[in-house]
């Protein structure tokens, strides 16, 4: 229970899932082990059914761990770098850089941290979608680097990065497509993020909001029941953990 401030609500979304510079938190307990003898699944072969611009439709051959034979297709960008991440998703947290203490007299907290969402239109649902910025690692990008440009671009801010999640894949049962999540801190106080502006193309028609945390569910509940838009499952996702850590704390 009780109110978290920035560094509470830093610390706890990097403790669990984020790396720092020097190593990974990956804490894994082991539930069960069938005492059964497997190979190793392996893909035998891969083909390229149909491929245009940005996605290429594959049938991929593989065995799985009894040595049957199968077959699969899957999507893939075209625009993919060999095993690298396509893509990074950026959970920004934007905040007043106010201290906590006494100001003018007065015993004030630092205001709710507020976490930057975009509302896009997706055509592949053919509604707006409400979600996280997010954008593709241009070839010789760190996913910071592309973070840092990403967020500039779609939203005009201008943030510092916190930490890096491992690679992540968005739906493995019919691509490839991956990530990282991209933790940051915008600073409202930062002269540069007074008047932001995008640098989005033509293409993309984004409105940008921020919502406080303790709000965030509440929201994505609201644009639920909206029939105009649905939400992207990290988003959802983020905001659920978000819930259970606070209960549970």
């Amino acid at each position: 229970g009780g109110t978290a401030y920035p560094c509470e609500i830093m610390n706890a979304l990097r403790g669990f899932a984020f790396r720092s510079a020097s190593r990974v938190f990956t804490p894994t307990v082991q539930l069960a082990r069938r005492n059964m003898s497997f190979r190793k699944p392996q893909v035998t072969g891969v083909e390229v059914l149909h491929q245009t611009k940005w996605l290429a439709l594959k049938r991929v051959n593989y065995t799985d761990g009894i040595g049957n034979a199968h077959e699969w297709e899957t999507v893939e960008r075209t625009t993919k770098q060999n095993d690298q991440p396509d893509a990074v998703t950026i959970v920004a947290i934007a905040q007043e850089a106010v201290p906590s203490g006494y100001v003018e007299g007065r015993n004030v907290l630092p205001p709710e941290p507020g976490l930057v969402i975009v509302k896009q239109f997706r055509p592949s649902v053919g509604k707006v979608c409400v979600e996280l910025p997010a954008g593709l690692i241009d070839p010789g990008e760190t996913a910071e680097q592309a973070a840092v440009r990403e967020l500039k671009e779609e939203t005009g801010l201008t943030g510092t990065v916190v930490g890096t999640s491992p690679v992540l894949f968005n739906d493995p049962g019919i691509t490839n497509a991956s990530c990282h999540l991209v933790l940051m801190n915008v600073d409202l106080s930062d002269p540069a993020n007074r008047n932001p502006k995008q640098a989005r193309d033509d293409a993309e028609q984004l409105t940008v909001i921020s919502v406080a945390l303790s709000e965030l569910m509440k929201c994505l509940h609201v644009w639920e029941t909206d029939p105009k838009f649905v939400l992207d499952a990290r988003l959802y996702s983020m905001a659920f953990g978000w819930q259970v850590l606070t209960q549970v704390r």
